[in-house]
């Protein structure tokens, strides 16, 4: 994962905030300043901060310090009291940091500079800055856009497996999702698995509720397998409070899929699951299969053995002519008795067994694929996703872009030159 900076300011001092590599030490830190730059980072690494300053600063009154969270915190003090639209505006020597580069791009689309924007943005992403190659990727999958570019999906793709290949868990996710849907790509099942892991295992639990719907229909190269499909969409529901994971975890344990059956339980997960999401709703086939389940096991409790019936009414008969039957005879009607009902319940019951055998496999054939059919994958709104993450994702710049914007908005890219 790149590093870069943050800045909050008053009109006497800056004070820039740096999350460096886990495992640096206070000797590891770079830092260097002069009137009009700045320089800092870790040895061995390109410096994380570098370039001219937006004004001068005081040297001596400027300095550093290191904490046990692997934070950089330096403080400049201003010569001139006013606020600055940014801390970096030129390069020092040629050389200026990946991020500075995105933050002065995003200066000069505000003032409608797009060739200066999109140069600087280009060669920002060139040195790794994740958000820099976010937006590119943003912007070459819009078809309309005040830039010098026109609308290419491939390319948009190749700078989200870019930034995704860098380590941006957003990245992560959405190539995932692109080779499930087949969105900005061809499909393909043992990619689109390969990356919503690498996601899932930065903390993105979404993740885990698709890996679910790829593993519950299965495909090229991923074997269809019902256990698998139930731990990730239990991960999803436990770790992510994911609705659609837990609608689906509800119907599964209706139909016994990949988990023991449980009917209670799935109507409580369903239940919950609707109450979390308007966009989930207990069909009339699902309410009805639900009731069924319940009546059948309600019937099994309640039901009487009929052979205790047998029993008693063979006693009663027995007790009436106990006197007139001779104790041998008795013994061998008794016997006589017990096989001939053994035989006959043994047909019976064989009869009854395969023709219940033969209802419930049709009946459970019809509620399986009654349930089953309700489960939520991809395949039933994957075009609606893609077009949602990609407006997240171009909310999430902007919104990151806003919180940036000069303070000054007469500034000018002029001012800066």
């Amino acid at each position: 994962m790149e590093n870069f900076y943050e800045f909050e300011q008053n009109n006497e001092l800056i004070t820039v905030i740096i999350k460096v590599p886990k495992g640096t030490k206070k000797e590891d830190i770079l830092f260097k300043r002069t009137k009009k730059s700045l320089s800092a980072g870790v040895k061995n690494v390109d410096p994380i901060i570098e370039g001219l300053l937006f004004d001068e600063i005081d040297p001596d009154g400027s300095i550093w310090s290191f904490d046990k969270q692997q934070t950089l915190s330096i403080y400049l003090e201003k010569r001139n009291p006013r606020v600055w639209p940014l801390l970096i505006v030129r390069p020092d020597n040629g050389k200026i940091d990946s991020h500075s580069e995105f933050l002065l791009s995003n200066l000069y689309e505000n003032q409608n500079h797009f060739v200066d924007a999109l140069n600087l943005l280009e060669s920002s992403a060139e040195k790794g800055s994740i958000l820099s190659i976010l937006k590119l990727a943003t912007l070459y999958v819009e078809k309309e856009t005040p830039y010098p570019i026109q609308q290419d999906v491939n390319k948009s793709f190749e700078y989200w497996i870019k930034a995704a290949n860098l380590g941006s868990v957003e990245a992560q996710f959405f190539v995932g999702h692109c080779y499930h849907s087949g969105e900005l790509c061809d499909p393909n099942l043992e990619k689109a698995t390969e990356y919503y892991k690498r996601a899932l295992e930065n903390g993105e639990f979404n993740s885990a509720y698709y890996l679910g719907c790829i593993y519950y229909e299965g495909g090229e190269k991923i074997e269809q397998n019902d256990e698998l499909a139930v731990k990730y969409w239990d991960l999803a529901y436990k770790n992510g409070n994911n609705p659609e994971a837990l609608y689906n975890l509800g119907l599964m344990n209706l139909s016994g899929r990949g988990i023991e059956k449980n009917v209670e339980l799935g109507k409580e997960y369903l239940e919950k699951a609707t109450k979390m999401s308007p966009d989930l709703t207990i069909t009339e086939e699902v309410m009805k299969i639900i009731a069924n389940e319940e009546n059948e096991n309600s019937n099994e409790n309640s039901n009487e053995n009929p052979n205790e019936n047998e029993k008693e009414n063979l006693n009663e008969n027995l007790n009436e002519n106990e006197k007139e039957i001779d104790k041998e005879k008795l013994k061998e009607m008794l016997e006589k008795e017990i096989q001939i009902d053994k035989q006959n319940e043994n047909e019976n019951e064989n009869e009854n067994e395969n023709e219940k055998e033969k209802e419930n496999e049709k009946e459970n054939e019809t509620t399986f694929s009654k349930i089953t059919s309700k489960i939520k994958t991809i395949s039933k709104s994957k075009k609606t996703w893609v077009i949602g993450a990609l407006i997240l994702g171009t909310a999430a710049l902007t919104y990151y872009f806003k919180n940036k914007k000069p303070n000054d908005k007469e500034e000018s890219k002029s001012d800066l030159d």
